[in-house]
């Protein structure tokens, strides 16, 4: 007889912002995009200073750098809330899931639907501290399905469900 995880819950936005946070550490382009980051902000910064220094006043400072700043600054750390309460919001209205993991692969049924994925769909592994996220094929991980690791029941069931990941997915 073939075991099987079920997983009931009611996605939060904490869930997707956990997701969200995993498949941004899988993805080659957020990897990039936080370099670009970590590179441009103290780059402007630097530059910002030394307007001040040489001209004398925060007003010298050229508007075309210091608007991406400031956008950066506060865009960049409310990206990830913004997404992750969209999410919620749309999941909201599918209900309670139920997921079942098996080694055919998922099968994930709403208070309205119903679907079966195999592991060629989600064949890629990214583990938070308080989900899995599996992945779809391409290398950035657009289509995505968050298992909290809250709605596990047991132990034991925890152990056979990151053994059945193991076993069908490679960890990105």
């Amino acid at each position: 007889m073939e075991q099987t995880v079920e997983l009931i819950y009611r996605p939060t936005a904490r869930d997707f912002a956990a997701a969200l946070r995993a498949r941004r550490r899988a993805s080659p382009m957020a990897r990039r995009q936080r370099k670009i980051f970590a590179i441009g902000l103290p780059f402007i910064a630097f530059c910002a200073v030394m307007a001040v220094i040489t001209g004398g006043g925060v007003s010298d400072i050229p508007v075309p750098l210091l608007v991406p700043a400031l956008f950066a600054l506060v865009a960049v750390p409310l990206m990830p809330r913004l997404q992750a309460r969209a999410f919620q919001k749309l999941a909201e209205r599918q209900g309670e899931l139920r997921t079942v993991v098996a080694a055919a692969g998922l099968h994930i049924t709403t208070d309205h639907s119903s679907t079966a994925m195999d592991w060629t769909t989600r064949p890629r592994l990214a583990e938070g501290p308080d989900v899995f996220v599996l992945l779809s094929p391409d290398k950035h991980g657009f289509e995505f399905t968050v298992l909290p690791k809250r709605a596990v029941a047991t132990p034991a069931e925890m152990e056979h469900l990151r053994s059945l990941l193991d076993r069908h997915t490679t960890r990105a």
